[in-house]
């Protein structure tokens, strides 16, 4: 079975609802590769994709939704022999990353996890309310990259929404202010390519698939911009750094540029 056969047959067995323990026969009694390595056993492979929200749990069944349907539209299109549909891909929006076959964890070929979240990659690179970012808003990020002279930033980030407010408060911002700063910015779950600084991805970084990574390594969880434009706040944090480190950061725009402020 190859790789395209492999994944039709496992997102198709999650069109609709479907046990852990169901999931698992299948994939077993069809050989289905992709469950063969250690990073990527059934009933993994379904937790993290619902972390993710591609997949929907009820009453114990697991079923594709949202960024799913689409990853299995992708998966549908992953095939060489269809040239039209390449094509067609093609022309409507810029080439997407490149696929890593080989899994950095487990060496495998056929992880099933590791190829899974590359297509997800993909998929979340291509929304567009994901990658609307102003001129504006790239240069505050080049200006955080600068200060912080970080080695890599993580990619595709999963900016947090206001409902999962991080502790605490930039000095003289309320609760509610901070709300409202938040709200414009979070529907945004990726990070503009910014400066020179390699991206990792924050699929595999977050999932155990990535045992080797540039460091410093700069996470931006949360980000948002006031009324005016002239303010920003921001958490963020180097992903080898203690916890505690972490903090909210507020910069403000002058005619030098962004210019940070203040952290709590």
């Amino acid at each position: 079975m190859n790789h395209y056969l492999a994944f039709c047959h496992a997102l198709s067995l999650l069109e609709q609802p479907i046990s852990a323990k169901a999931f698992a026969a299948a994939v077993a009694k069809a050989g289905n590769p992709l469950f063969d390595s250690a990073c990527s056993r059934p009933q993994h492979f379904l937790r993290v994709l619902q972390h993710e929200g591609v997949l929907q749990l009820q009453q114990g069944r697991f079923q594709l939704q949202g960024a799913g349907l689409l990853l299995y539209s992708q998966v549908l299109n992953w095939s060489a022999r269809d040239k039209a549909a390449i094509q067609a891909r093609r022309a409507r929006q810029p080439a997407p990353p490149p696929l890593v076959i080989c899994c950095a964890q487990c060496g495998s070929r056929f992880c099933g996890l590791h190829l899974t979240l590359g297509l997800l990659q993909r998929v979340y690179s291509g929304l567009a309310s994901w990658q609307a970012w102003s001129a504006s808003e790239v240069a505050l990020l080049h200006a955080v990259l600068r200060q912080q002279a970080a080695a890599a930033i993580v990619d595709h980030s999963q900016l947090l929404t206001p409902a999962d407010a991080l502790p605490g408060c930039p000095a003289g911002w309320s609760a509610a202010a901070l709300a409202a700063c938040l709200q414009k910015s979070a529907t945004r779950r990726c990070l503009p390519v910014v400066l020179d600084r390699p991206q990792v991805s924050r699929l595999h970084l977050d999932y155990g698939l990535m045992p080797e990574y540039p460091k410093p390594l700069l996470r931006v969880s949360q980000i948002g911009f006031s009324d005016d434009g002239q303010q920003a706040v921001l958490w963020y944090t180097d992903t080898d750094a203690p916890a505690s480190l972490a903090s909210w950061n507020l910069w403000r725009f002058s005619a030098q540029g962004w210019q940070w402020t203040a952290s709590t």
